[in-house]
């Protein structure tokens, strides 16, 4: 699944190197018009969409057909959402205006908050988190522009702070030192910087 633009495109990459696209869909708000895609995270037959107004919830049915089956509003998130992620039945995301990565249970439908991550360095300066993963009961967040990947082991709702922090490198002299993306594969944590640098 790849998001751009108001688009969602839904590929069989059965053979890696020669995908196919099987449908798009348009991410459109309550009055008909086109809503900013930003992210997407899958797991198993569940699709999630964060746009400029809340995240789409979409399942894929046996006819691997994309079927929208709710919104939680940005207004229920705190802000407009980012980067996601799904652990156990609890959808995460990023809230960049907040400065915040909230948690939303999502069993009951009702999509209450369980949980929240203030974004803050080791100096305490607040950042608007560009992407972010789980390590068991360790919560890794990019900052952006000011190149840092920050860990928040998990506590209660608002309690978590940050326990350490790395910089990255300009690999590139007069690239960006910024962290835009992560990945953790195994014990190797993957960082996309400025400059094109991984």
């Amino acid at each position: 699944y790849l998001v751009g633009g108001s688009q969602l495109l839904h590929f069989d990459v059965t053979l890696p190197t020669d995908p196919i696209l099987l449908s798009t869909k348009s991410i459109v708000t309550s009055s008909g018009a086109s809503a900013q895609a930003r992210a997407v995270f899958a797991r198993d037959s569940m699709i999630y969409v964060s746009a400029s107004d809340g995240v789409r919830v979409l399942r894929l049915d046996e006819n691997r057909e994309l079927r929208e089956v709710d919104t939680i509003p940005s207004t229920v998130l705190g802000g407009e959402p980012g980067a996601l992620d799904v652990q156990s039945s609890t959808l995460w995301a990023v809230v960049p205006g907040a400065r915040r990565i909230v948690a939303h249970e999502l069993a009951s439908g009702r999509y209450e908050q369980t949980n929240w991550v203030a974004t803050r360095d080791l100096s305490g300066n607040a950042f608007g988190a560009t992407s972010f993963t789980f390590s068991k009961d360790l919560l890794l967040a990019s900052s952006g522009a000011s190149g840092l990947v920050v860990a928040f082991p998990l506590r209660q709702a608002g309690a978590s702070v940050p326990a350490g922090q790395i910089a990255t490198l300009a690999l590139v002299p007069g690239s960006p030192s910024s962290t835009k993306q992560i990945l953790l594969g195994g014990g190797t944590l993957y960082v996309a910087a400025g400059g094109g640098d991984v």
